[in-house]
């Protein structure tokens, strides 16, 4: 097991306390040892050291970079992410250098939030978003087309075309449409062509 220097400063000699082999010794002499960690505490140690910091990990093919900050963003990125801080930055240096990257800031993911109703979490999530607001528009689009279209055959500026009002028969109308998987409005004009053709009127 590996010695771990600790905070504290030992209660008889003052100097380092170091932990190994499950249990606490001054590293200035090994004969100040304490098996009993509360019993350790007991004695109100002073705290006058830096601890030992586990070492960084770095995963195969992979190399040290060093990145230097503002102290503020550095206390801040710690609190954060803290343990993940280190495979954090790997992953976004990485996308940073396979192509263009967006990074959102805080600001713009707010505005997000009240533009789409929902704040993203991710880049999938955002992408998912703005697709089903691209789906609504395209269908927003397809009803005032035919809406305008409906104006032109109401207003006579498409001979071809006129406008019924089915009144009390648009219920049947829209019933009968459905069981051939087709739109009121297609069914009606395929049922009257129909008819015309046939000399039924």
């Amino acid at each position: 097991m590996p010695i771990v220097k600790t905070r504290y400063a030992c209660p008889q000699c003052g100097a380092q306390v170091n932990a190994e082999h499950r249990k606490l010794v001054c590293s200035a002499n090994s004969s100040h040892s304490w098996n009993d960690t509360a019993a350790f505490l007991g004695l109100n140690p002073q705290v006058k050291y830096e601890e030992s910091k586990p070492p960084v990990m770095v995963q195969p093919n992979h190399v040290k970079m060093e990145v230097v900050v503002p102290p503020t963003a550095k206390t801040k990125f710690e609190a954060k992410f803290g343990d993940r801080g280190n495979a954090t930055v790997s992953g976004l240096i990485q996308m940073l250098a396979e192509g263009e990257v967006v990074i959102v800031p805080e600001a713009d993911l707010q505005r997000m939030k009240e533009l789409l109703g929902k704040r993203p979490e991710s880049a999938s999530e955002l992408f998912g978003l703005v697709y089903n607001l691209s789906m609504e528009l395209e269908t927003a689009k397809l009803i005032a087309d035919e809406a305008k279209k409906d104006v032109a055959i109401y207003e006579g500026r498409n001979p071809g075309a006129v406008l019924i009002n089915l009144g009390s028969l648009y219920g049947a109308v829209v019933e009968k449409a459905r069981d051939q998987g087709e739109t009121a409005k297609l069914w009606a004009e395929r049922v009257i062509k129909h008819v015309v053709e046939n000399n039924w009127l």
